[in-house]
């Protein structure tokens, strides 16, 4: 049975698009992907700022436009539209993406990390 189930999910996780990005984000969006954003972001819907915007919703908004948080002039002029190809380059290389923005982050350089918590945060919407 055990062995069923780990072919189901290899399957299911093969049928997504071609970096299979929609079939982990089925699989592997959890909590313990986000741990490293958390530090700084909030979530939730309710949720308020902290030294970074809450990402509720992050997935198809205007960099900058987080009603309430005061961005650095780098993020706010960008024109950034977030999706999955401008988060991969954002979070890959934080400081060339967007020189002078202020996240304190290193860069996720392993792709399977950057993958799950790209399909976090295109999870966090109605």
């Amino acid at each position: 049975m055990r062995v069923l189930l780990c072919l189901s999910i290899i399957i299911f996780a093969s049928a997504g698009n071609a970096n299979g990005s929609d079939a982990l984000c089925e699989i592997a969006s959890t909590d313990r992907d986000f741990q490293r954003c958390a530090v700084c972001h909030t979530k939730t819907p309710e949720s308020g700022h902290l030294s970074g915007p809450n990402l509720w919703g992050i997935v198809g908004r205007r960099a900058g436009s987080a009603e309430g948080y005061t961005y650095s002039r780098a993020i706010a002029d960008s024109g950034v539209i977030w999706n999955e190809d401008s988060l991969r380059q954002y979070l890959s290389q934080p400081s060339q993406f967007l020189p002078g923005n202020r996240m304190m982050m290193a860069p996720i350089q392993d792709t399977e990390e950057l993958d799950r918590i790209i399909c976090h945060l295109k999870s966090l919407s109605e």
